[in-house]
């Protein structure tokens, strides 16, 4: 059997995958880069909701404008959370905590996972 495969690259079918040319999205990414302004500035960004049907786009264009920030400053540090992966508050919140100390939250003796 071959290694061949009907797609050019597979890596698109993977959840945290950012293609490299993203057409026809730069109004919606021009408005995310409005909310996140006053950040950069010293403020507090905006809050953003992006709303629409699968594969439209969303999750795309947050992992773009995260990307372009990491690359750009350091006084702005995004967090991608995934609800769909971290479906409880804890892993939410670990998930938060880790992007910004580098590890997981230890968890107390007695403590409840679901909360």
């Amino acid at each position: 059997m071959s290694d061949q495969t009907l797609f050019r690259n597979i890596d698109v079918f993977e959840i945290d995958y950012v293609p490299e040319f993203f057409n026809y999205r730069e109004s919606q990414l021009d408005d995310l880069a409005y909310q996140i302004r006053p950040a950069l500035e010293g403020g507090r960004a905006l809050n953003a909701i992006c709303r629409g049907l699968p594969g439209t786009g969303k999750t795309t264009s947050v992992l773009r404008i995260f990307a372009e920030l990491e690359q750009t400053t350091k006084k702005i540090l995004p967090v991608y959370v995934n609800c769909q992966t971290d479906r409880t508050k804890y892993m939410v919140y670990s998930r938060i905590y880790a992007t910004v100390h580098g590890h997981t939250p230890r968890r107390e003796p007695g403590s409840r996972s679901n909360r």
